[in-house]
């Protein structure tokens, strides 16, 4: 758990040294970000200060952006939840 804390310590303090925007420099920590986001490509659903959206997260900018029917929403802060495909089952409880 210690080597997690250290590995999440070293790509935040990465991701302020460039000023929150994961693709300045060599753009490596935004590739990193997208090649671990499994939200990229879902349908989801953010509840934010300005209140609730929905679409698909299709990227990273840094905030994350979410194709709507009414455009492009990029979302820097809230809650995002990932909504199931209508044949998905819900998770069996453990």
């Amino acid at each position: 758990l210690m080597l997690v804390g250290h590995e999440l310590r070293a790509v935040v303090e990465e991701w302020e040294a460039l000023g929150g925007d994961p693709d300045a420099g060599d753009g490596g920590l935004g590739r990193r970000l997208r090649a671990t986001c499994f939200t990229l490509g879902e349908q989801v659903e953010a509840v934010t200060p300005a209140g609730r959206v929905a679409g698909r997260a299709v990227a990273l900018q840094p905030g994350l952006v979410l194709s709507t029917p009414h455009g492009l929403s990029e979302i820097t802060a809230g809650d995002v939840t990932r909504l199931r495909k209508p044949d998905e089952q819900p998770p069996r409880p453990v």
